[in-house]
């Protein structure tokens, strides 16, 4: 009966762990993320620069191919 709780208890204080440990993993990642917005916040977007992705149909013979075309324009 002790072994079985004492397993119980164990298992809870792992997972309780576990979580810790991805609450802090996920305020690092936030943090981060917070940080590139703001460095990027007068990043000069204008219509010199272009991305564009579009699907693409690649002629396979015997089979019908599906791929991702991107392209990056960028004007002087």
């Amino acid at each position: 009966m002790e072994d079985n709780l004492l397993k119980v208890v164990d298992y809870y204080k792992k997972y309780r762990d576990l979580t810790y440990i991805g609450i802090a993993a996920w305020y690092l990642i936030t943090v981060l993320d917070a940080n590139v917005d703001a460095s990027l916040a007068n990043f000069d977007v204008s219509d010199k620069l272009d991305l564009e992705v579009a699907p693409l149909q690649m002629p396979v013979p015997g089979v019908i191919g599906a791929g991702l075309n991107i392209r990056l324009i960028f004007t002087f």
